[in-house]
């Protein structure tokens, strides 16, 4: 993950188009694509809720970790259907 892929994602998003963003960041879209792509093979969500964090990484096809700090027990996570 660099800088430069989280810049190139937060202009995506201010823009609200690939194009738009690769258009202000004067850049080539398809490399835009590109970095967004590999950013998000590299991000995950960490959270310390099942019910809110994690399933909605799980849902968004991320990697997941919960820590056991929040409200969320072990118990409560191992009733969820999804697993490692």
């Amino acid at each position: 993950m660099s800088l430069r892929q989280i810049e190139y994602l937060l202009a995506a998003v201010e823009e609200g188009s690939f194009t738009a963003a690769a258009r202000r960041l004067e850049v080539a879209q398809p490399t835009l694509s590109h970095q967004v792509r590999a950013l998000e093979e590299t991000a995950a969500m960490i959270g310390d809720r099942m019910d809110t964090d994690i399933v909605s990484g799980l849902e968004a096809g991320l990697e997941t970790i919960l820590v056991l700090t929040g409200l969320t027990t072990r118990d409560e996570a191992e009733a969820y259907p999804y697993r490692a």
